[in-house]
């Protein structure tokens, strides 16, 4: 929602004298207060500023204070001065826990707000309500799913709080400015990835709840003025070289678009020979977006809309340079705006740190910092939350175990806390087999694959704790009715949903096939556990046509993420089919290649959905793992490291790369290669075995 139009206009008078002395109207400022948003959607008025006590209005020296300010926005603050201002608030969405140094009075105008503090007591605080902050931690929320709200502040500075002998000062939730809020974009403050906090600080607030989702900036996509962008209507190339020009239905010629490459008609070629040949008449609402999205998707198929240096097989290099310092960005830090995604910051770090690895980059820098963050938001019972203080979730304790087997070494690996790692694992463990995510959770797929990867790469005990509640009811194993459990999820279709009875989807599918590769071997799991001829029909139906990339379910649109969820499947099925694993033979890899290098690279760096996308770490990593398993042949063979997983969770660690398999068709160079990676954790193969190797040699607890 925008917020011009969603609350009336604030008209703010301020009064002065005229040459007699009377009263009057100031004419050194407009009557309106205008309203700034910032790209969260939260918009502020800076409606009057004052400095020093008491306040000089001799010559109306106030108002060029005033003026100043409004020339140059302070920060929330104003050091010996006071500031009022207006600030509106979308529906669904949150300002960060934060304290300021000074006492505030706070009114509502307009709508309902939540008054959170950090002690978990909250106000309702409803039209012509106050609230007098007293330096105190706190978070303003609009929980109302259509309905603004309107404040009106008045911030005075105050001397800092000392409270049983700690001092008080500002705290923006990580944030290294002046201000949690600014009128000023140049001036935003921002909060950093990696963890700053002290062990005091460590539980003394609470999660940030906002709701609202960013708004991404779509990306404007190159006019296709010339033989670098063929467009979609061309089907087939004259031997002469020329292009083929349809006419459309008002007999108007398209634009000329010149002579085709080389190189242009290869693609154009090759694009043809695998579309679909028989198409419905019938349009729907789908066939209609996906048409759409090919006549975006296929000029970068085609040709080389963003001007990269081709290879040998006339497919856009892949642009190491500009992923790395993509890449770099990820892991600096983020603009108060993304203060939302605080939850997701072991996964920020997880992708960025195994998207590094894939390009070869030196991650070692890295190391003290990742065991920091973790170390401080390891939660006391046990796993991982996103940030400080928030409760551990299985998949923020994947990601946090993947990132720190990553970044390696013994003290890194000696932060985690595995007694109670393993009392948290226990409590996730559900009678039917399965696992949920948290505590009162959801119970899915992804609860199983999580928590039997921490199992395995920290070697924990595989006899649930005596305080697990399954127990109860007669498991005494993690692995106890597991595997019958992930046999549920096996939908009519042949695809894996997320809990029985539910659509399939490719990241569930990757899910379950990790889960069951990690509880045995995939030789025998796989087809003990699933009806494996018509999971790899449903698979293969994941791969569009002509584009090359995967969806994740029937009837969606392509999407550089299932590059991995789908395409990273293929190593543990034919790894449990190895009489139809010649490579090549169940899907199409160079195929999944072409699509990654042409369609998915952004041009500044970081990889994307598809053409017109934002480039963003997580689809980098998920492009970069697909093109991997694109790339590289992955074998198990239990006869690799016979030294570790004997038993406890051991099938995972006898994977290795075939080395002398020879693809066909290959449509990358030297230069386009990225370098393999575990295909049950997704992290380098060293980086597995280290971690495991470590845990082995460790006592239990």
């Amino acid at each position: 929602m925008a917020h011009i139009g969603a609350l009336p206009k604030i008209q703010r008078y301020i009064t002065a004298h005229n040459d007699d002395g009377k009263a009057i109207f100031s004419k050194a400022f407009n009557e309106e207060s205008k309203m700034k948003a910032n790209d969260d959607g939260i918009a502020f008025a800076l409606s009057f500023t004052t400095k020093g006590f008491p306040v000089d209005m001799e010559n109306d020296k106030d108002l060029d204070v005033y003026g100043e300010y409004l020339k140059s926005p302070p920060g929330l603050v104003v050091s010996g001065g006071t500031v009022l201002r207006h600030v509106d608030i979308p529906p669904q969405t949150a300002c960060t826990m934060h304290r300021t140094v000074s006492l505030d009075y706070g009114c509502v105008l307009e709508g309902e707000v939540e008054l959170l503090l950090d002690s978990g007591e909250k106000r309702i605080m409803k039209r012509g309500d106050v609230a007098i902050q007293r330096g105190t931690m706190h978070q303003w929320i609009n929980n109302s799913k259509d309905e603004w709200t309107r404040m009106l502040f008045v911030l005075q500075e105050s001397k800092p709080l000392s409270i049983a002998g700690e001092k008080f000062g500002e705290h923006l939730a990580g944030m290294s400015g002046p201000s949690v809020f600014t009128n000023n974009s140049k001036s935003r403050t921002r909060p950093p990835l990696f963890a700053q906090a002290t062990r005091a600080q460590r539980y003394n607030s609470l999660p940030i709840r906002t709701l609202r989702r960013l708004q991404l900036e779509k990306m404007a996509l190159p006019v296709r003025t010339s033989a670098r962008s063929p467009t979609s209507r061309l089907e087939e190339i004259l031997d002469g070289s020329e292009r083929i020009e349809e006419l459309s239905d008002t007999d108007e010629e398209y634009e000329d678009m010149g002579i085709a490459s080389p190189e242009e008609q290869a693609n154009i070629a090759y694009l043809e020979s695998v579309r679909i040949p028989i198409k419905e008449d019938y349009a729907t609402e789908t066939s209609n977006v996906e048409d759409a999205t090919h006549k975006i998707i296929l000029p970068f198929m085609e040709g080389n809309p963003n001007d990269f240096m081709l290879n040998a097989y006339g497919i856009p290099q892949l642009q190491r340079q500009q992923h790395a310092a993509f890449l770099k960005k990820t892991l600096g830090d983020y603009p108060p705006q993304f203060a939302m995604m605080d939850a997701a910051r072991p996964w920020i770090l997880y992708w960025g740190l195994q998207s590094m690895t894939a390009l070869g980059l030196d991650i070692h820098p890295y190391q003290k910092r990742v065991a920091h963050t973790f170390a401080l938001i390891q939660h006391p019972t046990g796993g991982y939350g996103g940030g400080y203080g928030q409760l551990p979730h299985l998949a923020c304790t994947y990601a946090g175990v993947l990132s720190l087997a990553m970044a390696g070494g013994t003290a890194t690996y000696d932060s985690i806390d595995r007694k109670n790692m393993w009392h948290f694992l226990g409590r996730m463990k559900q009678t039917d087999g399965g696992f949920t995510m948290c505590e009162g959770g959801e119970e899915d797929i992804r609860g199983a694959f999580c928590a039997l990867v921490v199992l395995s790469l920290l070697n924990l005990p595989l006899d649930l704790p005596p305080d697990a509640p399954s127990r109860k009811d007669g498991l005494v194993s993690f692995t106890d009715r597991l595997g019958k459990w992930v046999s549920t999820c096996q939908s009519w279709d042949g695809g894996i949903s997320a809990a029985p009875g539910n659509e399939a989807h490719g990241a569930y599918a990757f899910c379950g096939l990790g889960c069951l590769s990690i509880l045995g071997p995939p030789t025998e799991t796989l087809p003990q556990y699933l009806d494996m001829p018509l999971l790899i029909k449903w698979l293969s139906s994941r791969q569009c046509s002509p584009e090359g990339g995967y969806n994740g379910r029937t009837n969606k649109l392509v999407d550089g993420c299932y590059s991995h969820w789908v395409g990273g499947c293929w190593s543990l099925v034919e790894a449990a089919t190895p009489s139809t694993s010649t490579i090549n033979q169940l899907w199409n890899r160079p195929a999944l290649a072409r699509y990654i290098l042409a369609a998915c690279q952004e041009k500044r760096g970081g990889l994307k959905d598809k053409p017109g996308k934002s480039p963003d770490a997580y689809h980098t990593c998920y492009n970069l793992a697909g093109l991997s398993a694109a790339q590289h042949k992955y074998v198990y063979d239990s006869n690799v490291n016979k030294d570790i997983g004997s038993s406890n969770l051991g099938a995972p660690y006898h994977w290795k790369t075939d080395m002398g398999s020879e693809q066909r068709d290959v449509v990358w160079g030297p230069e386009d290669v990225v370098r393999t990676v575990h295909p049950v954790f997704i992290i380098p193969y060293r980086s597995v075995y280290e971690c495991r190797r470590h845990f082995e040699s460790s006592e239990v607890f």
